[in-house]
C-alpha cells in the first residue's frame, strides 16, 4: 500500500469510528434527554422519539460510510471535504430531528399536569454506595515512562543530529517543513506530551472534587448517574491518556528515523481511535450496569425534573441566569459542561476564542 493511499485510509477509518461514535452518543446522554430534547419518562418509548433516535444514527452512519468511501477518490482534496461534510451531517441531522421531537413534545403536552420536583441531594449512605472518583495514579505513572525513555533516546543521539531537521510530514510521510536543531525543535513531541500528561492530571484532579449539577436527570436516580458518570469518565480518562502519551513517544524517537514516520502516524492514529470508542463503550458498560443496581433499590418515588429545555441553546449549552450552578452534566453525549450564564463559562468561551485566533493567525499576517 503505497503512502497516500495508507492516508486516505486512515482518514475513512477514522470517518467511520466517528460516524459508530454519533451512533452511540444518544446512549450517552443523561436519561430522560433525546437529542437534547427534555423528555419525560413515560414518553422516552413515543414513536416519535425512538424514530428520531434510529434516523439519527442511520443518516450519521451512512453517511460515514459514504464519506469513508468517497476518500479513494482521484482528487486528493476530497478527504478534506468528506471531514467537513460528516460534521455538516451530524449537526443538520441533530438540529433538524430534536426539532421534530420539540414541536411533537409542545402539541402533545408531555409536561402539561406532569407532577416535577428539581433534583434532590444524595444521601449520605448513598455516597458511600457509589465508587470515589478518583485519580488514576498508575495511568499517570505509567505515562511518564515513555515520555523519559523518548527523551533519553533522543539525547543518546543529539550531537549527530543535522543541523536542520524535519518538523512536518505530509500525506506521503515525506519531511516538508524544517526548522534548525534546538532543543525547542528537538523536543517537540516531548514538551507536548509532558504539558499534555500535566494538563489531564489537573482535569483528573479537579474531576475528584467537582459537584457535577444534574439539570436534565430526574430525582435520585439522575444524581446518582452523574456521579457514576464522573467516576467512569475520570478513570478511562487517565488511561486513554497513558495510551496516547506512548504513541507519541515512539513518534518523538521516530522522527529521526524516517522508516519509522509511517508506522508512528498509524499508531498514533489507532490510539486515538481506538481508544476513544473504548473510552465509550466503557461508560456505556458502567452505566448499564448502575442502571440494573438502582433497579434493585428502593429509592422511593421517581419525580420528573422539570422541562428545561428554554435554558439550553441548540439542545447543548445552558445558560441560565438565575441558576447559581457553575459546572452541569453534558446535554447531549457525555462529560460536563458550563452554565454559559456563570463568569467561568464566559471565561472559558473566551480562552476557546483566543486559542483558535492564535491558530489562525499565521495565515493572515
Amino acid at each position: 500500500m503505497n503512502d497516500d493511499l495508507t492516508f486516505r485510509a486512515v482518514i475513512a477509518t477514522t470517518l467511520l469510528v466517528t460516524g459508530v461514535l454519533l451512533g452511540l452518543s444518544p446512549r450517552l446522554s443523561p436519561k430522560g434527554v433525546v437529542l437534547g430534547v427534555r423528555v419525560p419518562e413515560a414518553h422516552l418509548g413515543d414513536p416519535v422519539v425512538r424514530g428520531a433516535v434510529r434516523r439519527f444514527r442511520a443518516v450519521n452512519l451512512a453517511a460515514a460510510v459514504l464519506l469513508a468511501a468517497a476518500c479513494f477518490l482521484p482528487d486528493a482534496s476530497v478527504v478534506l471535504w468528506a471531514i467537513l461534510a460528516q460534521i455538516a451531517f451530524m449537526l443538520a441531522s441533530y438540529l433538524y430531528l430534536r426539532r421534530g421531537i420539540a414541536r411533537h413534545k409542545a402539541r402533545e403536552g408531555w409536561f402539561t399536569g406532569l407532577p416535577t420536583r428539581v433534583v434532590g441531594q444524595v444521601s449520605e449512605d448513598l455516597e458511600r454506595w457509589l465508587p470515589e472518583p478518583r485519580v488514576p495514579w498508575l495511568a499517570f505513572a505509567l505515562g511518564l515512562v515513555p515520555i523519559v525513555a523518548s527523551v533519553l533516546a533522543v539525547a543518546s543521539i543529539y550531537d549527530r543530529l543535522p543541523d536542520t531537521i524535519p518538523t512536518h510530514w505530509g500525506t506521503g510521510f515525506e519531511p516538508d517543513q524544517w526548522a534548525p536543531k534546538s532543543v525547542g525543535s528537538v523536543y517537540t513531541l516531548s514538551f507536548v506530551n509532558a504539558g499534555m500528561l500535566v494538563l489531564f492530571f489537573v482535569i483528573s484532579l479537579l474531576l475528584t472534587t467537582l459537584r457535577v449539577q444534574t439539570r436534565s436527570g430526574s430525582g435520585i436516580r439522575g444524581r446518582l448517574r452523574t456521579r457514576m458518570m464522573v467516576y467512569l469518565v475520570n478513570r478511562a480518562l487517565g488511561w486513554f491518556v497513558a495510551a496516547l502519551v506512548l504513541s507519541l513517544s515512539f513518534a518523538q524517537v521516530a522522527t529521526f528515523f524516517p522508516s519509522l514516520v509511517k508506522p508512528s502516524f498509524l499508531l498514533i492514529m489507532a490510539v486515538s481511535l481506538g481508544g476513544s470508542l473504548a473510552l465509550v463503550v466503557a461508560i456505556v458498560r458502567g452505566q448499564l450496569s448502575l442502571d440494573d443496581d438502582l433497579r434493585r433499590l428502593d429509592l422511593g418515588p421517581e419525580y420528573e425534573a422539570p422541562d428545561n429545555d428554554r435554558f439550553y441553546k441548540w439542545g447543548m449549552f445552558y445558560y441560565n441566569p438565575d441558576d447559581p450552578a457553575v459546572v452541569v452534566e453534558k446535554r447531549f453525549g457525555v462529560g460536563f459542561d458550563f452554565n454559559y450564564a456563570r463568569w467561568q463559562g464566559k471565561a472559558f468561551v473566551a480562552s476557546i476564542v483566543l486559542v483558535l485566533l492564535a491558530s489562525f493567525a499565521p495565515l493572515f499576517f
